[in-house]
């Protein structure tokens, strides 16, 4: 936050609340409070945070993976026995309270099948409408955009837009929260191999990939609805994916750019 002040650079918070799939996101001593105590924590986490770094974070992701992670606790979000629509519009009125001028976005994406135009894509942007309803004080919507999964490649243009108009019904700006494009998922998979997508035969994965960002960045810019996009994974090694970053470890451009 310090360096993003120092740059002039607008600083996103990476996320409020999230009811994790993963227990290890949850301390334990949250996870052994009772209801009462679950809904003091809940409140206090959220309006400390944005209370704090008020004026100087512009960006939340008030809640991370709102729909589509732990369905089993639909009804007992965080422990605290409210919904998950009552708990996360709860967590929006709270953080819009303690700072009105930060833009506070809900994030997912489509369980997993970023930007694809399915039904799990009109779920969250249905799932967003509802909260709206419900009075969610919402400035944008969120949608990771982790691509390559199982194939190394884009997504058809036409899918991606596909899904961008979905989110667009909800009448609010989209933030493509968390882009990427690696093969964490191919078993074997060799990057300096050669590389075909679209009939096209790249000298190695480094070089369709360095095409495939400019293309998704032009492809998703070109949407009326689409305000910002955010990369996932800085350098490469951050956060797991292969090949996804644009820089080394040691910060240094990539050579295949």
């Amino acid at each position: 936050l310090l360096w993003t002040e120092a740059n002039d650079i607008d600083f996103k918070y990476h996320y409020l609340v999230e009811d994790s799939y993963s227990n290890d996101r949850i301390p334990d001593w949250y996870s052994n409070l009772n209801q009462s105590e679950s809904r003091k924590q809940f409140e206090s986490h959220i309006r400390n945070i944005t209370k704090r770094y008020k004026g100087r974070v512009a960006i939340y992701d008030v809640a991370n993976h709102a729909l589509f992670h732990r369905r089993d606790r639909n009804n007992n979000y965080m422990n605290t026995g409210w919904t998950r629509e009552e708990a996360i519009t709860r967590a929006f009125q709270w953080a819009d309270e303690e700072d009105p001028d930060a833009i506070l976005l809900v994030n997912d994406g489509s369980e997993g099948k970023e930007f694809l135009g399915e039904s799990t894509s009109e779920e969250y942007a249905n799932f967003v409408k509802r909260l709206l309803e419900r009075g969610a004080p919402i400035d944008g919507i969120g949608i990771h955009g982790h691509l390559g999964k199982g194939n190394a490649k884009l997504l058809d243009d036409e899918k991606i837009i596909e899904s961008l108009n979905i989110f667009a019904s909800t009448g609010l700006p989209i933030y493509v929260t968390e882009f990427d494009l690696s093969y964490v998922e191919i078993a074997g998979f060799n990057p300096d191999a050669t590389f075909e997508a679209d009939g096209i035969i790249y000298n190695n994965w480094w070089d369709y990939q360095a095409y495939a960002y400019k293309h998704f960045y032009e492809l998703i810019s070109s949407h009326d609805s689409v305000v910002s996009i955010f990369s996932w994974g800085f350098y490469d090694g951050a956060v797991g994916r292969n090949g996804s970053g644009l820089f080394d470890e040691n910060f240094e451009a990539l050579l295949y750019w």
